[in-house]
C-alpha cells in the first residue's frame, strides 16, 4: 500500500476529473466508498456523474467558503539561474487530495476493505471527530484499476472543519506511511519492499525528477551513488577513496568535527554544475544509500591512515590539488583483464557461503558486488552491466537494527581496479563471454538470499533483470553465449596468466632517471606526496647555491 499526498483548492474540479473518462479512458465506474457522514448519507454505492460530483465538491468546499479561513501553501517554480525550484510566494490551497494505491498483485479489492483503510487513514490525519476536534468533510472515490493494473482510491477532503479551524498536517507523510503499513498487516496486503526491515532510502523529489526529465540523463542521486561505490571499492584507503571520487570528476567536501580540521566525521558529494555561477546541489553520504555513509565506506577499506586522509580532504575542501598521488594514476596492464574471471568465481563462491539469515552480511556483499559492476560497466560502456549493478545494489541497505556484518570475506578491490583502469579497452564482448555464468550465480545467489527474507518481489526483480539481461547479450553479442567461444578464450586467458607475476601488475612509467621500473601492486605501493616543482627547482638551487 503506497499513500501519496497532494494540495489545491478547487474540489469540484477534481471531483469531476475523478468522474470522468480519465485521460486513457480508465475510469470505471466511480462511487463513493466512503466518506463523512453527509457525503455518505447521499452518495454511499451510487455511480456518480458529473452533477454529483459538483455537488459533492460544494459539500467539501462550504467550511471554507463560510470561516472565509486561508490555508496557506507555498508556490515554487523553477529558476533556471539555479537549476532548482525556489518559493514564489504563498497560495490558498484547502483542498487535501490523498491516493491509497495497492500493489498490482493485490488484485481487486472490495469496498468494505476501502472503506476501513480510507476511515483508518482519515482518523489518524485527524480529519474526523476521532481527533476530538470538530470534523472536516471528504470523500473517497474507487474508480477502478489504474494503468498499472493498481487498485486505489482518491480521497478529496477540505483543510478546514466544519467550526472554521484547520486541519494540522504536520508529520503527514509520516502518518500516512504508518496506516499504509497498518492496513498491509491488517489486510493481508503485499508490503512495500523495506517497509518492515526499515531499509527504505528517501523518494526522490520533484526537482530531481524534474532535472533529469530535461536534462534526457540520470537523476543526479543515482549517478553520484554510482560514481561513490565504485570508488569506495576500488580503494585501499581513505585518502585514495577522496581522490578517486575527485578524479571521477565529482565535488566532494568534508564535515570536520567541531573544534578544528583534524578529524572528519562525514561528507558531502555534488556533480560539478554544467555553467559557471550555478550552485552544486550537494547530498552527504547517508543520503545517496545507508551504506555510503562515511563510517560504512570506511569499513569496506583495508588500510586507513589519519595523516594522508584528512590531507586529502582538506585539499577537496579547498578545491585545492591532491596532496598525494597513489594506485588510482597508474594504468593495470592489459593482461591483468585475464584475472577477471577468477576474481568472479572466487566471489561466487562466498556468496553461495553466506547464511541467508545474515541480512547485514548480503547487504555488505550487495555494496562490494554493485560497485565492483559499476567499475566495469563504466569501462565497457554497457548499459546492461550498468542495470545489473544497480538492481544489486538495492540491496545494499542493511536493516537498520542489523548488527555490523564482522565476518571475513575476499575482496573486489583488485576486480575493481583492473576494471576501471586496465591499459587495454574491455570489450562487451569479451567481458560477457567470461563473466556471463559467474555473473547469473551471484545474481541467484542474491535472489535466493532475497527470497530467504521474505522479499519475493525483489527476489524476482533481480531474476527478471538477469533474463532480460541474457536476451539481450544474445543480440548484441551472439558469440559471447557460445560455449566454445568462452571456452577458446578462458583457454588463451589462462595460459596468460600463467605467466603473470604480481610484481607486473601496473604498467611501467619512466622515473627520474629514464629507467622504467614496475610498480607492485599491494601494501609496497603507497602513496607519494605531490612535489611542488617550482618550490624543489628553488631549493636545488639555493643547495648547489
Amino acid at each position: 500500500m503506497i499513500g501519496k499526498a497532494l494540495r489545491g483548492d478547487r474540489a469540484r474540479g477534481l471531483m469531476s476529473y475523478l468522474v470522468s473518462e480519465g485521460r486513457a479512458n480508465e475510469h470505471t465506474d466511480p462511487h463513493v466508498v466512503a466518506g463523512d457522514s453527509e457525503t455518505m448519507l447521499f452518495f454511499e454505492g451510487r455511480e456518480l456523474g458529473r452533477d454529483d460530483a459538483l455537488d459533492i465538491g460544494a459539500i467539501i468546499d462550504a467550511p471554507h467558503a463560510r470561516s472565509g479561513a486561508r490555508v496557506p501553501a507555498p508556490v515554487r517554480e523553477f529558476d533556471e539561474s539555479v537549476q532548482e525550484y525556489v518559493t514564489v510566494g504563498h497560495k490558498d490551497q484547502h483542498v487535501y487530495h490523498l491516493i491509497l494505491s495497492a500493489a498490482p498483485e493485490d488484485g481487486t479489492l472490495t469496498d468494505g476493505q476501502w472503506k476501513a483503510m480510507a476511515t483508518d487513514v482519515m482518523d489518524s490525519l485527524g480529519f474526523t471527530a476521532a481527533s476530538g476536534k470538530a470534523p472536516a468533510p471528504w470523500a473517497a472515490v474507487n474508480h477502478g484499476q489504474g494503468l498499472s493494473g493498481q487498485d486505489h482510491v482518491h480521497i478529496v477532503a477540505s483543510l478546514v472543519r466544519e467550526d472554521g479551524t484547520k486541519v494540522g498536517l504536520y508529520r503527514d507523510f509520516q502518518t500516512i506511511s504508518a496506516a499504509c503499513a497498518r492496513m498491509e498487516r491488517q489486510h493481508g496486503l503485499e508490503v512495500v519492499a523495506g517497509r518492515d526491515d526499515k531499509t527504505r532510502l528517501g523518494s526522490y523529489t520533484r526537482a530531481e525528477s524534474g532535472k533529469a526529465r530535461r536534462e534526457a540523463r540520470e537523476l543526479d542521486r543515482t549517478e553520484l551513488e554510482q560514481v561513490v561505490r565504485q570508488c569506495a571499492v576500488a580503494s585501499r584507503g581513505e585518502d585514495e577513496f577522496v581522490r578517486r571520487v575527485r578524479r571521477a570528476g565529482v565535488l566532494i567536501a568534508p564535515r570536520f568535527a567541531k573544534g578544528g580540521e583534524d578529524t572528519v566525521v562525514g561528507y558531502k558529494v555534488a556533480l560539478r554544475p554544467p555553467n559557471k555561477g550555478m550552485k552544486a546541489v550537494w547530498f552527504g553520504g547517508g543520503n545517496l544509500a545507508t551504506d555510503l555513509r562515511l563510517p560504512a565506506v570506511r569499513g569496506l577499506l583495508r588500510a586507513h591512515s589519519d595523516e594522508q586522509s584528512v590531507a586529502e580532504w582538506r585539499a577537496a575542501a579547498r578545491r585545492a590539488p591532491v596532496a598525494y598521488r597513489g594506485a588510482e594514476t597508474y594504468a593495470v596492464q592489459s593482461e591483468q583483464i585475464t584475472k577477471l574471471s577468477a576474481h568472479a568465481k572466487r566471489w561466487s563462491d562466498y556468496l553461495e557461503s553466506i547464511d541467508p539469515a545474515n541480512r547485514a552480511e548480503w547487504a555488505r556483499a550487495a555494496a562490494y558486488t554493485s560497485g565492483a559492476l559499476h567499475a566495469l560497466a563504466d569501462r565497457m560502456d554497457d548499459a546492461d552491466m550498468r542495470a545489473l549493478a544497480a538492481r544489486i545494489g538495492r540491496s545494499a541497505v542493511p536493516p537498520r537494527d542489523a548488527a555490523a556484518a564482522t565476518g571475513r570475506m575476499p575482496r573486489l578491490t583488485v576486480f575493481a581496479v583492473i576494471a576501471a583502469q586496465s591499459s587495454r579497452a574491455i570489450t562487451p564482448a569479451v567481458a560477457w563471454a567470461v563473466l556471463l555464468g559467474q555473473l547469473a550465480r551471484t545474481v541467484e545467489a542474491f535472489a535466493s538470499a532475497n527470497a530467504a527474507a521474505g522479499r519475493a518481489r525483489e527476489a524476482e526483480g533481480l531474476r527478471d533483470q538477469m533474463r532480460q539481461t541474457m536476451t539481450r547479450v544474445r543480440e548484441a553479442h551472439p558469440q559471447a553465449v557460445m560455449p566454445e567461444y568462452a571456452a577458446e578464450l578462458q583457454e588463451r586467458f589462462d595460459s596468460v596468466r600463467a605467466g603473470l607475476s604480481k610484481a607486473s601488475f601496473w604498467e611501467t612509467r619512466p622515473s627520474k632517471d629514464n629507467t622504467r621500473k614496475p610498480r607492485a601492486f599491494g601494501a609496497s605501493h603507497r602513496a607519494r606526496p605531490v612535489q611542488n616543482a617550482p618550490r624543489q627547482r628553488r631549493a636545488e638551487d639555493r643547495s648547489r647555491g
